[in-house]
């Protein structure tokens, strides 16, 4: 492989050429020059490949999401997604799979009222961390709502306010916030004392856009509303970590 040099010696120009040695007195200049070369020119190009085992490729592209690539081959890129930059990988099927970290964790810093006989959807004012852009603290603030499609582990934890009185608690997790519940835990006079706490969670795949909400239903004989209770870490809490594509 032939050796580059500067174009001239030192004072003149910064040019590489082939064929040429390094002058001793100037390695380091000429090793900064080439690494600015070379990493300009993959950024100009903005894609670089690379053969991995079994006849595949593997192509790196900066901070977009692009079409599926041909068959056999797997494109690496970065993407902003909110205000988290994340690593994925697309394969030719076009499955995506993220290798960040995205996840939120969100709570209410309040007592919410929960009337009787009654599905209600937990809103949520805090948020713990949110990587990804899952949540809103100003619009649908009972969301969690998927920035891409893939597999994901969501779970949530109440605390209902005393009662000896209950029938039945439910928690569940909607999707959609339609009929279809993910996940579910119910409890009976028999098997919680006069504080229920429910704690449900579930791994789902979820297509882009989807949304969860986390919903109590409580039923007492005295027909009466139940605060859902603001408490230090674990209620009511809401979250959702994505595990891959």
């Amino acid at each position: 492989m032939a050796t580059i040099a500067r174009g001239t010696k030192a004072g003149g120009g910064t040019n590489l050429n082939s064929g040429q040695t390094i002058d001793p007195a100037e390695v380091n200049t000429d090793i900064n020059t080439a690494y600015t070369e070379i990493n300009g020119a993959l950024d100009d190009a903005n894609i670089e490949t690379a053969t991995i085992p079994g006849g595949k490729s593997l192509r790196f592209t900066e901070i977009s999401a692009p079409s599926s690539p041909a068959s056999n081959d797997v494109v690496l890129y970065a993407v902003d997604r909110d205000t988290t930059t994340s690593l994925e990988y697309k394969d030719s099927a076009g499955l995506v799979v993220s290798l960040g970290r995205e996840g939120a964790r969100v709570y209410n810093s309040a007592n919410i009222s929960i009337p009787d006989a009654t599905l209600t959807d937990l809103t949520f004012d805090t948020e713990r961390f949110d990587r990804g852009g899952f949540h809103s603290i100003v619009t649908n603030t009972g969301r969690l709502t998927i920035p891409h499609a893939g597999t994901y582990y969501v779970g949530g934890s109440i605390d209902l306010a005393a009662g000896t009185d209950y029938s039945v608690v439910y928690l569940h997790i909607r999707l959609n916030a339609g009929a279809t519940i993910i996940g579910t835990e119910n409890v009976t006079p028999s098997t919680f004392n006069a504080s229920p706490r429910l704690t449900v969670s579930t791994i789902w795949s979820f297509a882009a856009s989807d949304y969860v909400v986390l919903t109590i239903y409580q039923d007492n004989t005295g027909n009466a509303a139940r605060n859902c209770l603001a408490s230090a870490s674990y209620s009511p809490e809401f979250y959702i970590y994505c595990l891959g594509g």
